[in-house]
């Protein structure tokens, strides 16, 4: 068999697997089970199979099309230049920042969710309900904030608020923070888009989508003015990938490496997993020879893990926290897809545990609030009710309960993993935006004025969803799923392994979401966020030329 029939054999099974998990996740979504008990539900899954198999070849031959036909649009004469220059960067971030800084006018002072307000509430009151306080008969701890979410995203949050109030008005702090963080992520775009012209010289026609993806789709913008923590980390990550990938393409320097070091130590600080990315992502990149050849670049990329790691599992925890009285947060959103697994097992079959069996669970989530609250497509039903009285060997023993469960109910794990996640992998939901800011009674408001419009706006973003065809645009599969892995199959069968090593971010990105309680559009932001790049690979395999681009 020669290599072209071999490339036409591993296109059919990668998208034959594809199509399979995608059946049986869209299954899951809509039965909450596999759905295939039947001969009628077994011809179904056949049929939604072939489906999704037809809708992967026709979204790989679109994807790789558009992706090697560099003169598919009209390049000359663009009122923007996309070469990588200081003055192309800031006149992008200019024209970004001017698009982000309308919405945020429209949108005064932004908007944001409960997480936010919880996390101020919990610094400014100093005696806050646990994160889950509002279920009767939680205890309440005495400290100055909770570590359940990033204390540095509660410091920062915080801090604006305050100083707002200081100038007589909260929303004036809001309002600041957002125009900052508008434009921060209109300067990371900025360098993400013209950074594709120094590893890629075809990608001019990518470069110009992306611009105006990020300029008009309508939740890039809404997320940029969204005070949040997904959003802060959203722009310090594309930071972060678009200097990896450079690393990768064209070596490494003391500036870029520098660069790597700091955005690696913000992602810890801002999010719970991001320790977790970055330790794996700059081992990766050691892989390169280039890299790990340079003794310089082993110490950049060592700091770059180690110092991260001993701030948060040495000096937070055992120093920081104690000195300050920082409530350390439960383990319960580290392990929630755990606790949603064994729910499942408890839901459906709860008489076929032994007493003791029972009894390990209990001690972690009541049984009563499993049989009542259990929900298929959320963990927080069941994370909510989780025992903060519960000891390190009650959580051990939970702990090889639910691995030895495992191999009893491998399918109610499944179908409760992918009942919480299943939509970031089928095209089944929209992107979700936040029009107005969450009060929780601390003194920040979307003005009355505005009311009218904020309406308005949702009710059209909600027609756009779901009108046939365009609702793939707003779908979080399209960026969470269907574009990165058509782009990994892509990859492996041009056997362009530095450009799929460049991608360990969004694959760690991506497993990240099959573990998260439920399935939220702010969950998916560092996925919208950097689809540009990910573009960018299908106009590879890239010549050797092309990969030594001189730097500006």
């Amino acid at each position: 068999m020669n290599n072209k029939n071999n490339k036409k054999v591993f296109l059919s099974v990668a998208f034959l697997i594809l199509s399979i998990f995608s059946t049986i996740t869209w299954n899951i979504a809509y039965h909450h089970d596999f759905h295939i008990s039947g001969l009628p539900e077994m011809f179904g899954f056949l049929l939604k199979t072939v489906v999704f198999f037809t809708l992967y070849m026709i979204a790989y031959k679109f994807l790789t099309f558009f992706g090697r036909s560099e003169n598919i649009l009209q390049t000359k004469g663009r009122f923007i230049n996309f070469t990588w220059s200081k003055k192309n960067i800031l006149t992008i971030t200019a024209v970004l920042f001017a698009v982000y800084f309308i919405y945020l006018i429209i949108f005064y002072p932004g908007v944001c969710n409960y997480d936010t307000t919880n996390e101020i509430m919990d610094l400014t009151t100093k005696n806050h309900p646990l994160p889950y306080g509002w279920i009767t008969g939680q205890p309440k701890v005495s400290a100055l904030m909770n570590d359940h979410h990033p204390i540095t995203c509660t410091v920062i949050f915080t801090a604006f608020y305050e100083f707002g109030k200081l100038l007589g008005s909260a929303n004036l702090g809001i309002f600041i923070y957002n125009l900052i963080q508008s434009f921060l992520t209109a300067f990371a775009f900025s360098l993400m888009i013209c950074s594709m012209d120094r590893w890629n010289r075809k990608v001019k026609h990518i470069q110009t989508v992306s611009f105006f993806f990020l300029a008009i789709m309508p939740f890039v913008p809404m997320y940029v003015v969204n005070m949040v923590k997904d959003s802060l980390f959203g722009f310090i990550f594309v930071i972060y990938f678009t200097y990896y990938m450079l690393i990768l393409f064209e070596g490494a320097d003391r500036r870029k490496l520098l660069v790597i070091i700091i955005t690696s130590l913000l992602l810890s600080l801002t999010k719970k997993t991001g320790l977790y990315i970055i330790i794996i992502c700059n081992l990766a990149l050691l892989l390169r020879k280039p890299v790990r050849k340079s003794i310089q670049c082993v110490v950049h990329v060592s700091i770059s893990i180690l110092v991260p790691a001993i701030i948060l599992m040495i000096i937070f925890p055992k120093i920081l926290f104690p000195a300050l009285n920082i409530y350390k947060g439960g383990p319960q959103e580290g392990i929630n897809f755990c606790l949603q697994q064994v729910s499942r097992v408890v839901y459906d079959n709860e008489a076929d545990l032994s007493e003791e069996e029972l009894a390990t669970i209990d001690k972690i989530i009541p049984l009563e609030k499993i049989r009542s609250d259990f929900n298929h497509t959320t963990a927080d039903g069941v994370k909510i009710h989780f025992n903060y009285y519960a000891t390190s060997e009650d959580i051990s023993d939970f702990m090889k309960l639910w691995f030895k469960l495992f191999f009893r109910y491998p399918n109610k794990y499944i179908e409760a993993t992918l009942g919480t996640s299943g939509s970031y992998f089928i095209p089944n939901k929209s992107i979700s935006v936040y029009t107005k800011l969450v009060d929780n009674s601390i003194g920040i408001y979307s003005p009355k004025g505005t009311e009218k419009f904020r309406n308005e706006f949702t009710e059209v973003y909600n027609t756009l969803c779901n009108i046939p065809g365009l609702n793939l645009l707003f779908s979080l599969a399209l960026y969470c799923w269907i574009i990165p892995v058509i782009c990994i199959i892509y990859l492996i069968k041009q056997r362009d392994w530095s450009s799929l090593l460049s991608l360990i971010p969004i694959i760690l990105s991506i497993m990240v979401l099959f573990i998260t309680p439920l399935t939220y559009g702010r969950y998916a932001v560092v996925h919208f966020y950097t689809i540009p790049l990910i573009l960018g690979l299908f106009a590879s395999p890239r010549t050797s030329e092309e990969k030594k681009t001189p730097e500006a």
